[in-house]
């Protein structure tokens, strides 16, 4: 039997389609362009130029292993939004729950002084001797830190129609985090429902003006340190197909064969923009857990990688 989406309508029942001569567009064309309605950040300065901060209406993919910080880039792009450009921005936490990702943003925005701990484990320990103590760092620092700009939903099994709900809910949204797609609802195969999410997330994107993040996994067959883990996208080729551009991010092997904590790699495909490949390393403070742009060359450890006779 045909979907409802494939049966064609009487014009009279397809309010929703939209079509103009191109000037009748020039209006949206204008506004796409003002700077002010662009100033969503990748938050590393390489990324950014290449993406110009045109991000609206764009699907980002970042798909890679468990382990190799996901999640955490998306948690660093949503914060540094918030803070630098006042952005509003919905985390869809399918995969993690709300205890560990309140604790993420917590370390992410606090830096607890003469000491290595982290924020979080430092609250944790007074919470059983002073918990007057913890909620008014709460309610003092974090809640006024964050505002209503961080809204979060633990849902799990969510589609596209639910996000446009929370959408309207929550006006003025500029980003949407959605974390992870094989955790989104409906029914069909894996392969239907990454081709549909995708999909509609794509459409979301474009509807709302907004900038969509989806965490995807990769299937077996590559490694954590691998450069481009995209053929490998679990549930479909169409993901990659149908999102804007894809980032990767992958870990370093240092000489003992170990991953390296202090630093990271990630590679940008501008796929549907220039066409462009980005790489950069990234410094990460396993206290804050922020990751910021370093100064190394991602080539140097890419020489590293072929030395070993090693796939990336």
């Amino acid at each position: 039997m045909a979907n409802i989406e494939d049966i064609l309508l009487p014009d009279a029942l397809r309010d929703d389609l939209d079509i103009r001569p191109i000037s009748g567009w020039f209006d949206e064309w204008v506004d796409g362009i003002k700077e002010e309605k662009n100033k969503i950040s990748l938050k590393f300065p390489m990324f950014d130029h290449e993406m110009r901060g045109k991000l609206r209406g764009k699907l980002c993919v970042i798909i890679h292993y468990g382990g190799t910080k996901k999640s955490l880039l998306a948690q660093n792009i949503a914060h540094y939004n918030i803070f630098h450009n006042k952005h509003k921005v919905i985390y869809s936490s399918m995969e993690m729950g709300v205890v560990e990702l309140g604790s993420r943003f917590i370390n992410i925005l606090v830096d607890w002084e003469n000491t290595h701990r982290q924020a979080s484990d430092i609250l944790e320990e007074r919470q059983k001797t002073d918990p007057k103590f913890v909620r008014s760092i709460l309610d003092d620092s974090i809640s006024p830190g964050y505002g209503d700009n961080l809204q979060i939903t633990q849902n799990s099994g969510l589609t596209c129609d639910e996000y446009n709900i929370l959408l309207d809910r929550v006006e003025g949204t500029d980003i949407l985090i959605v974390d992870g797609l094989s955790m989104m609802g409906g029914k069909g195969t894996e392969l239907e429902l990454a081709n549909m999410h995708t999909r509609g997330l794509k459409e979301l994107a474009k509807d709302r003006n907004i900038l969509v993040l989806c965490i995807v996994h990769a299937s077996r067959g590559g490694d954590k340190f691998q450069r481009d883990v995209s053929k490998f996208a679990r549930g479909s080729e169409k993901i990659i197909d149908n999102c804007d551009f894809y980032i990767c991010p992958s870990l370093i092997v240092d000489e003992m064969e170990s991953y390296r904590k202090d630093i990271g790699y990630l590679r940008l495909m501008n796929k549907r923009g220039s066409g462009n490949e980005v790489n950069l390393i990234y410094s990460f403070s396993p206290k804050r857990l922020l990751m910021e742009q370093s100064c190394f060359e991602p080539r140097d450890f890419d020489q590293q990688m072929k030395s070993k006779d090693t796939k990336f």
